[in-house]
């Protein structure tokens, strides 16, 4: 799980989202129509361009489309909108809809960064570390991540709760300039999810649903759990959902948790529609019978789905290889079942690498 997590804060590092607004993959999207967005953008309302733009980039209630979201970033990034060059950078770092180019990307960041994006100093200390763009210059790197700190330090007093969940994030896991704390990460974390940053809701759920290596600072604490990953479902994020209904259906026989199979279904469900997980756990329900009529049916149907859905979907796969393997509801088929068990192995390697 902890190789999990440190790919969630790569993908925030390496430009998929940032910077010192509410904006994110992780939250909630501006409630307004990408119409109403659309037309605030053309009167120059930087923000509203931005919120398009990651609308286009992440496919959120318009059709997936990197070209538009870099030409939206592009021309809010002209009008001096520095938001919108860390975002444009990303597109560059990682070859989103154009061809890599490091020297484009350490140009943007550099922008961003001298407009005291943190982020972006983050990101820019990254080129100089690994020498993508620039001369590798670690004594260069050191100097910017210094600085993302101090900036995002600034802007998290200031309530700006990317960099206060930014800061948790690299108090966490530590770096090159800075010591693991988990007070402090806590803190940072509590603080933006405070300000309804969902991403954090959502980490601190998942910390309070066991006990975390964070240390002392977080244990096990149902009550907890629930309270922030239902904080972090209803800004939007369905991997909270899916978390939030495991609590519901509570496998594990926690105490201070009450099983609620129509709370578990409901926010199960909203995960498995969202394609975040939530599926594997439905297959359960209705495979075993809990709460539910037994339905072998649609406990299939929902492994089936869970199939393609990170690493509920080694387990979704690995049990539809043994219904086709041992013919459990369905015909047997020694094919479809080894199938299912290389999906299942393929899922495994690309989370956790070749062992």
């Amino acid at each position: 799980m902890r190789k999990v997590r440190l790919t969630i804060l790569l993908a925030l590092l390496f430009g998929l989202v940032g910077c010192n607004g509410n904006t994110s993959k992780y939250t909630a999207f501006n409630k307004k129509t990408s119409t109403q967005l659309l037309h605030d953008c053309k009167q120059d309302k930087q923000k509203a361009c931005v919120d398009l733009g990651l609308s286009y980039l992440n496919g959120k209630g318009v059709k997936q489309d990197y070209q538009k979201a870099k030409n939206i970033f592009s021309q809010s990034c002209d009008s001096n909108y520095f938001l919108a060059c860390h975002l444009l950078a990303g597109f560059y770092l990682n070859g989103w809809g154009v061809t890599k180019n490091f020297n484009k990307a350490k140009l943007n960041y550099s922008m961003a960064c001298d407009a005291k994006f943190g982020n972006a100093c983050r990101m820019l200390g990254t080129l100089y570390e690994k020498g993508q763009g620039v001369e590798k210059n670690i004594a260069k790197a050191k100097q910017l991540y210094k600085k993302a700190m101090n900036y995002q330090r600034v802007a998290c007093n200031n309530d700006k709760p990317m960099d206060c969940f930014m800061l948790g994030s690299v108090y966490e896991y530590g770096s090159e300039t800075v010591k693991t704390d988990s007070k402090k990460s806590l803190s940072f974390y509590t603080k933006a999810c405070n300000l309804d940053f969902a991403e954090s809701c959502s980490r601190l759920g998942d910390y309070y649903s066991s006990d975390h290596p964070m240390g002392e600072s977080v244990k096990q604490d149902s009550t907890k759990a629930i309270k922030y990953l239902a904080k972090a479902c209803s800004l939007g994020n369905s991997y909270s959902c899916s978390g939030l209904g495991e609590q519901y259906l509570n496998l594990d026989n926690k105490k201070g948790i009450k099983r609620d199979i129509p709370k578990a279904i409901k926010y199960l469900s909203i995960a498995c529609k969202a394609k975040t997980g939530g599926c594997f756990y439905l297959g359960n329900i209705y495979e075993s019978g809990i709460g539910v009529k037994r339905d072998i049916a649609k406990a299939l149907d929902y492994f089936e789905q869970s199939c393609d859905q990170g690493i509920q979907g080694i387990r979704g796969c690995d049990i539809l290889a043994k219904h086709y393997e041992l013919g459990w509801g369905v015909g047997q088929d020694r094919s479809k079942a080894k199938l299912y068990r290389d999906k299942a192995k393929d899922f495994k390697n690309s989370i956790f690498g070749n062992k």
